[in-house]
């Protein structure tokens, strides 16, 4: 089916799996992961199963996530330009405006990396998930949104951007915008996190949080003219509309006494 599997192992809940693929340059990787997931549901359901990509079906297990791992090359895909050997920490300029991009940006996009409202309910302290907008440089123990590391002994960098990613398309558009701009402005990169994140200690000034329900996340959203006017406003005002009926339908879920991952099972589960 043209993507390229790396790895396929069990993760930390019941029925979890962490499925890696090959690296595509810009839309294909989109295509790829929309491929990959359809896939995986369309041939289990052929065999009588069910396989769900739901972010928090059970409220006493972790939650499911997506990593849109990127790096960025020349328009001939030949050279890598994120690495420079003259930079105290291996990075070069347009990567070090990127990540701040991202990490500028990362309220905003938030909720288009986590789209749905049990999506939201992942980003929490203390859960494997990130919680704020930090960075460090190939931290196993840090859930920051960004973890750029270093592969191979070629000096190959990559952005292991954690902050989910239910929709690859609107994904990689918004990381795009966010990490352009970046570039752009030429916005500082602040300094990366030693430890723990969800340690305040640990965070540089003026780290700025991320929204933890669907209502913050949106307002994030709207007052960000960067990536509101990159997404564009059709989709903008479609996907805000949608999203405000999801949590209709939730409070009137709960008005019946489901709690919140009862209502998410009968929601989500079978199509995500």
């Amino acid at each position: 089916m043209g993507v390229d599997l790396e790895s396929f192992e069990t993760e930390f809940a019941p029925g979890q799996y962490e499925i890696t693929y090959k690296p595509a340059f810009g839309l294909q990787a989109a295509d790829n992961a929309f491929t990959f997931k359809n896939g995986i549901k369309e041939i289990a359901q052929q065999h009588g199963y069910l396989a769900s990509f739901t972010t928090k079906p059970y409220a006493d297990h972790v939650g499911a996530s997506a990593h849109l791992n990127h790096s960025l090359w020349d328009e001939h895909g030949k050279r890598n330009l994120m690495f420079d050997a003259s930079s105290p920490n291996g990075l070069s300029k347009i990567a070090r405006h990127w990540i701040a991009g991202l990490l500028y940006h990362a309220p905003a996009i938030t909720v288009l990396h986590s789209p749905t409202v049990n999506c939201i309910t992942r980003i929490r302290e203390h859960r494997f998930a990130p919680a704020n907008a930090t960075w460090a440089i190939d931290n196993r123990l840090l859930p920051s949104v960004l973890n750029p590391m270093v592969l191979q002994a070629a000096l190959t960098w990559r952005i292991e951007w954690g902050l989910c990613g239910r929709m690859p398309v609107h994904s990689v558009a918004a990381t795009v915008a966010a990490g352009l701009d970046g570039i752009k402005n030429e916005y500082e990169l602040p300094p990366p996190v030693n430890g723990l994140a969800y340690e305040e200690d640990n965070l540089p000034p003026k780290t700025a949080k991320l929204p933890t329900d669907m209502e913050s996340a949106l307002e994030a959203l709207l007052a960000d003219k960067v990536i509101c006017n990159a997404m564009g406003d059709e989709f903008i005002k479609c996907f805000v509309a949608l999203k405000k009926y999801e949590l209709v339908c939730e409070a009137a879920a709960m008005e019946k006494g489901m709690d919140h991952a009862e209502w998410a099972r009968s929601y989500y589960f079978d199509y995500l």
